[in-house]
């Protein structure tokens, strides 16, 4: 089932320097990191990146296959923290429920155990200043139990 509902890539013009455990698997060259645990709702298998190094002003298409095995019902959440060379932007927090019903995603919860395999594309900013990129993004589900934790990382030679 193909679907496009997954909060994280819906924030990527944002950017955290990455501090989670050593047991992160590195996909789609190291660009992603699934620092998850066998235990969480969402287990990534595979991030698929075209052009595979992001480029300003172009647009990046974002292939996520991977597997939910709970439900993600109303109050699940997903937090991002960016930095751009160290220096931490802040943290966004969303509800993903509300996202999915807002942007009339054709996914709504709640969200049944599936196969995921989603597609999402956006232009990269215009202006994107040289340097480090990170992304860490959590989901936790309405219990406050962790779905996900991934780590996206970048870096613009502009």
């Amino acid at each position: 089932m193909q679907f496009t509902f997954v909060p994280l890539f819906l924030a990527l013009t944002s950017a955290q320097q990455y501090s989670g455990p050593s047991t992160c698997r590195p996909i789609a060259s190291g660009m992603i990191l699934d620092c998850g645990s066998k235990s969480d709702a969402f287990q990534l298998k595979d991030v698929i990146l075209n052009p595979a190094v992001p480029v300003a002003e172009q647009p990046l298409d974002i292939h996520l296959i991977g597997n939910l095995k709970q439900e993600i019902a109303s109050g699940s959440t997903v937090s991002i923290s960016p930095t751009v060379n160290g220096a931490r932007l802040g943290d966004v927090n969303l509800d993903i429920c509300k996202l999915a019903k807002e942007r009339n995603l054709k996914v709504q919860c709640p969200v049944k155990p599936m196969k995921v395999d989603m597609e999402h594309s956006f232009k990269i900013l215009a202006y994107a200043p040289k340097g480090s990129y990170d992304i860490s993004a959590y989901g936790f589900n309405q219990d406050k139990v962790r779905i996900f934790n991934i780590t996206i990382r970048h870096y613009f030679k502009q």
